[in-house]
């Protein structure tokens, strides 16, 4: 039924910081070692929430500790590999994509408030600029948010 269909809602794309929106923050130079890894008390069961409505998640993280070689790219996957694993198991949550840049010229991605990051999740995910959500603790995620033309930022 055609009237049926128009009805029905787009999944909407979350862009998510990671230090500050899904795990404490715990200041320069940053997490660099899976062990200071924890979720914030809300995030698992936030992240599930948007999952079972059909929500796109998509994290979008500067890691300047790797350039300045405080930590590996390996560090780096591990963290986030804790990461998903404290989410599914504290809420059965997941996040579909970890994006991350470190600011060394080889990287694939800019750094916020480049909206480079953000535009590949707009591609990953196939869901428009104008149904994405960028949420941030720092003015260079809504500066990020703003380039890559997420409306609610």
């Amino acid at each position: 039924d055609i009237g049926m269909s128009s009805t029905l809602r787009q999944p909407l794309l979350f862009f998510l910081d990671r230090d500050g929106v899904i795990n404490h923050d715990i200041g320069a130079p940053g997490i660099v070692h899976p062990d200071e890894f924890e979720l914030l008390p809300r995030a698992a069961a936030t992240i599930a929430d948007l999952n079972r409505k059909g929500h796109f998640i998509c994290v979008v993280t500067n890691q300047s500790a790797v350039r300045k070689g405080l930590m590996t790219d390996d560090i780096l996957h591990a963290i986030h590999k804790k990461m998903h694993r404290l989410l599914m198991e504290q809420a059965g949550a997941r996040v579909d994509w970890v994006l991350y840049a470190t600011g060394r010229e080889d990287d694939e991605f800019e750094m916020k408030p480049s909206p480079s990051m953000l535009f590949h999740g707009l591609l990953l995910s196939g869901v428009p600029a104008s149904q994405s959500v960028m949420i941030g603790d720092k003015e260079l995620d809504v500066q990020a948010g703003q380039a890559a033309g997420c409306p609610q930022t």
